[in-house]
Parts: structure tokens; C-alpha cells; sequence
């Protein structure tokens, strides 16, 4: 889905209308489907007069084709002289309006984003755990499962041993969802800044075109001998950041968007910065002119700059990204991001006096509530890798950045995070099991006691030396 069906009507009837001025600023008029030229001839000294009458077709609807003299009515000239001379003449008018909007045909709709955005908009919903948040509130959902977590362990469990499930582990399982929501705000907000900007493009672009027609439709009108000024203005792009940071912070999610810019904030996570650029509706040019190839002229610079804002805002767009990236994998804050959940051995256990109030709800919170967090965020992570960032990103190598505009600064973040998703379900998953075999070993009789405690050293060796490492590629750059 590209820009291409709107601009390609367009780009014809700039083509035809440019052909017209041209022809009528060589005293061709146009009549139907041609273009006549009518002359008075005096033969000389005691000669005689007598009109001279060319024609010439005139291009098709879709701006290609005429140039074709069909006619010279005294046969004084050839008429393919003057194909030659107006047949030239009409190439060139169509070569130089392609070449300069041809490098737009392949950018895509801004609307081509919105499925993108949605998906997006659907995952950062689904990791938004704040406590006053509405989302995922069933009993499928992350913020259900935390909360039924935070309330098992307020009254079930007594000993000094479990205060780390209630005090660190579930605050930072907490926090850890936090940390991939608002990274996935980011992914939004930035994707969101993209859509604008391709927006903005289109309506440039099509404003640019519709500014050159009007001026050469004034040039056609216009008396040859009248010797009238054209004022031709085209508006080129000249896209703040401000307004893309604007425009993303304004998506509407349930989350609010003062909440969307905080997370990231407090996060560490860089966001498009106000960047007071001059007026956002830049008056590219403003003179006076009658000339069709003076409006070819004015429009390829337009185009250009068009492109060249393009060009800045995606620059800007990918050092977000990149900056964002940075702050994650910094050791100092690593932390933010991952879990890294200590599991417990068989002296945290041994002789704390440890007591389980009741145990069958015990059992299902390690054997279940805790388990499906760890299974939510590796499905969420699934859905999260099934969104095409590069999709609505492709475009010929003519606009902007080229093909991939800043997907890969995307597509890269998109992977960190599943990493981090992904590294964040196994050790949840592996403390459920760690936290199994510790109340295993509260309710164990004396005979059984040794045996649940190594099952506990077991486990906690076994999770110490399979920890994956999410910032592995990082590590040897």
C-alpha cells in the first residue's frame, strides 16, 4: 500500500497541464485532444497573405503520448519539423516530472502503520502492571496473577526465609514488567513518529504537485502578450521533532499518554526531544514567473528538500532507537531489565523455623500462579516477535534512508526485548520450581528433610549454571 495510486493521477495531470502551458506559451491553443497554431504569412513585396495552421496532438490522460504534428495546412514546413521540436520538447517536460516524483511512488501510506501500531498498542497493554491499571486483571492475566501472588504470600507463609519472595522477588518480577512495558512504549512511540512523518511526506508531496499545476494552469491561462506574474508557492515538508513527539505521545491507549512518557522517563529510556525548529509550514519559494520549466524547476528543489526534511526526521527517529538500545545494555542498568532472581539453597531453609499456614494454596502458587507469569510473558514475547516492523518501513532506495528506513534500529530493540521476555519466563519458571522444593522441605518429616533440602541445592546449582544471557551479543561488540 503505497502513496503511489494517489500521486500517480496527480503526477499525469501535472504533466498535461505543464504540456498545455508550454504549448500556450508558444501560441498553441489547446482544442480537444490537440493543440492548433495559426500564423499569418506575407510572401513579400506585391506577395500576399494567408494563415498558416499547425497541429500538433496533445498527450493521453495518463500525460503520455501527443508531440505529433498531424497537420500543416500550406505545407510550407514539414511537419516533422516540428515533431521534432515540440515532440522533444514534450519528453523532456514528462522525464523531469517523473524523475523528480518517481522517488515518492514507493513510499507507503502512512496508514500502512496502523496495523503495526495496533499490534503494538495490544502488547504494551498486556505488560502494563501498574496496580491501578485495568488490563490484565482476569485470571490470565499478568497483573491478576501478580496480585493473586502478592496475596498468597501476605499470609500464608511465616519465617524470615520467605520475606525474599514477599520483599524482593515479587517487587521485582513487578518492576521487571514494567521495565519491557515501557520499552515497548518506546518501540510505539517511535513507530508512531515514523507514521507521522511518512504522513506529513505524503501530503508534501501531493501538495508540491497540486502547487505546480495551479501555476501552470495560471501560465496557460494567460494572455501571451499580457506579459502576467505567476506566484507559485509550494510548502515543503519541514517536520519538527516536536510534532512527531507529540504526535506519538498522543496515541490513545488505555494507559494514558502521561503514563506512557513517564515510564519511559523513569526508566532511563530516551524519548524524541523538542527540538525548537523554525515555522512547521515552511514557505519554500514565493516569485514571480511565467515560464513552465521555471515551475519544473521549483518543483524538483521542493521534492528534494521534501526528502532531505525525510531524511533529518529519520536520523533523528534511529538515534532514539540507537540511544535507547544503549541505555539497556549499559551494565549500570542492566538491572532495570533483567530479573536475575537468586534462588535459594538449603541453608536459607534449614533452621528458620519456617511454617506454610496453609499448604494446598502454597502448592498452587508455586505450581501455578507464579508458572503462568513465567508462561504469559514467553507467549506475549511470541506475539511481540509476529509484529513486522519492517513491513510498513520498505520503500525504494530513492527516498529518505532507503529501503529500510530505521527498521533495523527497531528490529533491533524488538529482539532485545524478546530476549529479555524470554530470559524473564525461564527464571520466573525456575524460582515456581526452586520455591516447590523449598516447601516441599517445610512439610517434610524428619526421614524426608535431608533429601528435600539437597533437592533445593540441586536446583539452585542447576539454575546458577543454565543462566542464559540476554546481553550476550552485546558483550562482544
Amino acid at each position: 500500500m503505497t502513496i503511489s495510486d494517489t500521486i500517480k493521477p496527480l503526477e499525469n495531470e501535472l504533466i498535461i497541464s505543464a504540456i498545455d502551458a508550454y504549448m500556450h506559451r508558444n501560441s498553441f491553443e489547446r482544442v480537444g485532444d490537440t493543440y492548433v497554431h495559426r500564423t499569418h504569412t506575407n510572401n513579400g513585396m506585391g506577395g500576399y497573405n494567408h494563415s498558416r495552421v499547425v497541429t500538433m496532438t496533445a498527450p493521453g490522460s495518463d500525460g503520455e503520448g501527443g508531440g505529433v504534428c498531424v497537420g500543416v495546412s500550406d505545407y510550407g514546413v514539414a511537419p516533422q519539423w516540428y515533431t521534432d521540436v515540440y515532440g522533444k520538447e514534450f519528453d523532456n517536460i514528462r522525464s523531469r516530472i517523473r524523475s523528480a516524483i518517481g522517488v515518492f511512488h514507493s513510499v507507503r501510506k502512512h496508514t500502512a502503520f496502523d496495523a503495526t501500531c495496533q499490534s503494538l498498542v495490544d502488547f504494551v497493554d498486556k505488560l502494563d502492571v501498574h496496580k491501578d491499571s485495568s488490563i490484565g486483571m482476569g485470571e490470565d492475566g499478568l497483573l491478576g496473577a501478580i496480585m493473586q501472588a502478592e496475596n498468597c504470600v501476605s499470609w500464608i507463609f511465616d519465617g524470615a526465609a520467605f520475606n525474599e519472595l514477599r520483599q524482593k522477588v515479587l517487587p521485582e518480577v513487578r518492576r521487571g514488567i514494567l521495565a519491557y512495558w515501557a520499552t515497548g512504549g518506546c518501540l510505539l512511540a517511535n513507530l508512531r513518529s515514523e507514521q507521522a512523518m511518512m504522513k506529513r511526506a505524503e501530503e508534501s508531496v501531493i501538495n508540491a504537485i497540486e502547487s505546480a499545476t495551479s501555476a501552470c494552469d495560471v501560465i496557460a491561462s494567460k494572455s501571451n502578450n499580457g506579459g502576467g506574474a505567476v506566484i507559485l508557492t509550494i510548502i515543503s515538508l519541514a517536520v519538527s521533532v516536536a510534532d512527531l513527539a507529540s504526535t506519538a505521545m498522543g496515541v490513545t491507549t488505555p494507559m494514558g499518554a502521561a503514563q506512557l512518557i513517564g515510564g519511559m522517563s523513569e526508566l532511563g529510556l530516551k524519548t524524541i526531544k523538542d527540538r525548537g525548529l523554525a515555522d512547521a509550514a515552511d514557505k519554500f519559494f514565493e516569485k514571480p514567473g511565467s515560464d513552465v520549466y521555471a515551475v519544473i524547476s521549483e518543483l524538483e528543489r521542493s521534492l528534494t528538500k521534501i526528502n532531505e526534511e525525510c531524511t533529518k526526521v529519520e536520523k533523528e527517529i534511529t538515534a532514539v532507537l540507537k540511544d535507547s538500545i544503549s541505555e539497556m545494555v549499559r551494565p549500570g542498568a542492566r538491572h532495570k531489565y533483567d530479573l536475575n532472581i537468586t534462588p535459594n539453597v538449603s541453608s536459607d531453609f534449614a533452621s528458620k523455623k519456617l511454617t506454610i499456614q496453609n499448604t494446598n494454596e502454597a502448592y498452587n502458587l508455586s505450581d501455578s500462579v507464579i508458572p503462568l507469569l513465567g508462561t504469559l510473558m514467553e507467549k506475549y514475547a511470541a506475539d511481540l516477535m509476529k509484529i513486522q516492523f519492517a513491513r510498513p518501513l520498505v520503500r525504494g532506495s530513492g527516498f529518505a534512508l532507503g529501503p529500510g528506513g530505521c527498521a533495523p534500529k527497531l528490529i533491533e530493540l524488538q529482539a532485545l526485548l524478546y530476549q529479555l521476555m524470554i530470559d524473564f519466563g525461564n527464571e520466573v519458571g525456575d524460582y515456581a520450581y526452586n520455591l516447590r522444593c523449598a516447601i516441599d522441605a517445610v512439610i517434610a518429616t524428619d526421614q524426608d528433610s535431608a533429601a528435600a533440602l539437597a533437592k533445593i541445592d540441586a536446583s539452585a546449582e542447576y539454575q546458577r549454571q543454565n543462566k542464559k544471557n540476554p546481553w550476550a551479543y552485546y558483550d562482544k561488540k
